[in-house]
């Protein structure tokens, strides 16, 4: 069985406050993109787990077998399957890559082995690996609250995007132990109005991502990254806690001249619109 396995990126990104669990409570728009990796599945005596394109990860840290061995204990029965994953998107890059590597493992082995499970008990079932499992089993657009298990599906029209990797990646856990929790909120009123009327200036103000502070502070090449794909009519943005940084363009003709600008300097540099780019 061949599955695209997708990705996404946060469209403004608010920290809440900190949980008495060590989650962070969130808010944040989370949008699909169509970036894909390839992944086979199929059923078999015992488990195999193959990754191209991504090396030295072993095999107690993969999410695809952290998948599988949560519904193994969920349901008390072996699942074993073969998995040959073709990696595309970034790993470490705010992305979601992994976490729906993990989305896609959960919905083939509900499938395979007809367990029956609803799309609730995958998510409850996910969201003990990790916070991003529940939209990621559904993916499009939403609406994220709590620690990102709280959806509300939105509508967003379809965004000339540039994504852009450096080529590294961020721990995530490394972020949220620098976050610095303050008292104002993105409004994400504004940040979809904004979209809708096409009015840059208001998306620039309002699209905010708290992680973006102590990430900055270590990385200041994304500060100037970002600083520089919006000087190409844009909105720029980290996705998540990085390291991959977009611009939402409102138009295609500015999303084309900056992916010609920067696809020379990086090696993923990626453009989504209305058309190829």
């Amino acid at each position: 069985m061949k599955v695209y396995s997708q990705a996404k990126i946060n469209i403004g990104l608010d920290i809440i406050n900190k949980r008495q669990d060590g989650y962070h409570n969130i808010k944040t728009i989370m949008y699909q993109i169509p970036l894909f990796e390839e992944m086979f599945f199929e059923k078999s005596p015992e488990l195999k787990i193959e990754m191209v394109g991504i090396e030295n990860l072993r095999l107690e840290d993969n999410i695809i077998y952290k998948s599988y061995l949560a519904l193994k204990n969920f349901t008390n029965k072996d699942l074993p399957f073969t998995c040959k994953a073709i990696k595309n998107v970034p790993y470490g890059a705010g992305l979601a890559g992994g976490t729906f590597n993990g989305a896609n493992t959960l919905k083939f082995l509900n499938s395979a082995y007809d367990l029956d499970l609803s799309l609730k008990e995958l998510e409850k079932i996910g969201k003990n690996i990790g916070a991003d499992f529940p939209y990621c089993l559904n993916g499009g657009v939403f609406l994220a609250e709590g620690i990102g298990d709280i959806l509300q599906k939105i509508q967003i029209p379809k965004l000339n995007i540039l994504l852009i990797n450096p080529g590294y990646e961020i721990s995530t856990k490394e972020v949220y132990e620098k976050i610095r929790i303050d008292n104002k909120r993105v409004d994400f009123n504004k940040i979809r109005s904004s979209i809708l009327s096409k009015d840059l200036d208001g998306l620039r103000e309002n699209l905010i991502n708290k992680m973006e502070e102590p990430v900055f502070e270590k990385h200041p090449d994304l500060y100037d990254l970002k600083e520089k794909i919006s000087s190409f009519n844009a909105a720029g943005l980290l996705s998540g806690s990085g390291s991959s940084l977009f611009g939402i363009f409102m138009n295609k003709e500015d999303l084309k001249r900056a992916y010609n600008y920067f696809k020379d300097i990086y090696d993923k540099v990626y453009g989504f619109g209305g058309e190829d780019v």
